[in-house]
């Protein structure tokens, strides 16, 4: 009697430690994915402010400055994905087309290219921020419970059967 009680507890100490674990694991998971968002999100809205900085002023734009600004956009590369280049590298290379101008995007342009200009960084940013919009989202993956890994293989088949 006793060797079963003792049997019978020491599988409830495992079990109560397995759900322990699995408890910490789901907790570091979702604190990896708080992080994450948190980085991103720093990161994307310091990259529409320097754009908007960049594009908004009516003064020269320096070559320096867009620079600094493809670097911020090598880091994004890291943290979002291949499909968030595109839309920033064209930004950028709009910004530098303007500064080796030695121009405002407002002032010293032809009303034609400034407009050529305005379409590509603007198409860009909006195809940025859908990209981003992707990655930013808290939704993402996570781990599931074990009600979850039950209910999907045994209780609601592949075939249809319940």
């Amino acid at each position: 009697m006793t060797s079963e009680l003792v049997s019978i507890l020491a599988a409830a100490i495992a079990f109560l430690g397995i759900c322990i674990a699995w408890g910490q694991w789901h907790t570091a998971r979702q604190s990896l994915v708080l992080s994450l968002f948190d980085k991103r999100y720093n990161l994307y809205r310091s990259l529409q402010i320097e754009i908007g900085r960049l594009y908004g002023e009516c003064k020269p734009i320096q070559m320096i400055e867009v620079d600094n600004l493809a670097i911020e956009a090598h880091t994004a590369f890291f943290l979002f994905g291949p499909d968030i280049n595109t839309p920033l590298q064209n930004v950028i290379s709009a910004l530098k087309s303007v500064a080796r101008q030695d121009s405002s995007p407002v002032s010293g342009m032809s009303s034609q290219s400034a407009a050529e200009l305005d379409d590509i960084i603007n198409g860009s940013l909006a195809e940025f921020d859908r990209a981003a919009l992707e990655y930013m989202r808290m939704d993402q993956k996570l781990p599931i419970t074990l009600w979850d890994a039950i209910r999907t293989r045994w209780v609601n088949r592949p075939d249809g059967t319940v």
